[in-house]
């Protein structure tokens, strides 16, 4: 008890030391595409003529991701100010394994396609509170099929083609652009054709989410997106500076799971306790995944053993 009362006081009196971690990522491999199970074009249900909710369909390929492991993805659709059909004609959106158009996938074997949107489909990933980060970046790998584009006066219409990747900080009630084609034919702007990298830093404590626009009326106007990763400096007490390179996340912890991975992702012994030393949860861990779902919001330290190295690091619950 006194031991870990100790640590608890060390950690939470500012010793601090940084280290870079992913706070969150996807390669869009949480729900494996299975040819006749799921691997169908998508049709939207919904009204064309109004902006609404995707949602997925059995049998078609999932435009959402519930974010089990991987970050969550939630499309939705607005149409042009002169609506079109937009996705109810069927079309190739959302997760997939085809690699006919960009040769192979940066992360993986799958990724995320947009085409032939007959108005606007917008992608949000969720959230993200980086209460605890600092220097974080924000990176995604995309492909932009090579084909005729067009661009005319900017209208929310079919003579204008416009793709938008951009960071949402809410807490500062700003966008930050990673790519925007808006004022410029996407032909004239050498992106087409080839894996590209995006990347920006956003603000320190804020609370963000990525989000993609993707205006098009064509089958051939495509995109492919991959490996999105959200990193950032961890503020860490000194106990976690010989850490065994055991990274928990997310951190803090706004959901019923904490990821613990290591470098062999063995079978963990996990404890965790709270800022008075008192034992609150006790599990082994086998698949990285920790339910903390009984914790309340709070300070805790989660003591993490693995191959007889142990290693300990503050965990705050929200």
């Amino acid at each position: 008890m006194k031991k870990i009362t100790l640590i608890a006081t060390l950690m939470l009196a500012g010793i601090m030391q940084a280290q870079t971690v992913v706070i969150s990522s996807t390669s869009f491999e949480e729900e494996v595409i299975e040819a006749g199970v799921n691997d169908g074009q998508y049709t939207d249900t919904g009204d064309a003529t109004v902006a609404h909710d995707l949602i997925n369909n059995a049998g078609e390929t999932p435009v959402d991701q519930f974010g089990g492991t991987e970050m969550e993805v939630n499309a939705r659709y607005t149409p042009y100010d002169e609506p079109g059909s937009g996705l109810t004609d069927g079309d190739f959106v959302g997760v997939t394994n085809f690699t006919g158009t960009v040769g192979a996938f940066t992360d993986g074997v799958q990724g995320y396609q947009f085409q032939d949107a007959d108005g606007n489909m917008i992608v949000e990933f969720e959230e993200l509170d980086l209460t605890g980060f600092q220097n974080v970046s924000v990176s995604i790998d995309y492909f932009i099929q090579a084909t005729g584009y067009e661009y005319a006066d900017g209208a929310n219409s079919s003579a204008n083609d416009v793709i938008r990747i951009f960071v949402r900080d809410i807490t500062g009630s700003t966008e930050i652009d990673i790519l925007n084609t808006f004022g410029s034919d996407i032909n004239d702007l050498g992106i087409e054709g080839a894996w590209l990298n995006g990347s920006v830093n956003v603000p320190d404590e804020a609370t963000i989410q990525l989000v993609i626009e993707f205006r098009s009326n064509s089958g051939s106007e495509a995109m492919f997106i991959d490996n999105i990763v959200v990193q950032g400096e961890e503020v860490l007490g000194v106990d976690t500076q010989n850490n065994n390179g055991f990274t928990m996340y997310p951190n803090p912890a706004t959901s019923d799971v904490l990821n613990i991975v290591s470098a062999t992702n063995q079978t963990k012994d996990v404890v965790v306790y709270d800022v008075l030393g008192q034992k609150v949860l006790q599990s082994q861990v086998t698949n990285s995944r920790l339910n903390i779902g009984a914790l309340s919001s709070g300070i805790y330290l989660v003591q993490v053993t693995e191959n007889g190295a142990t290693s300990t690091k503050k965990l705050v619950v929200r």
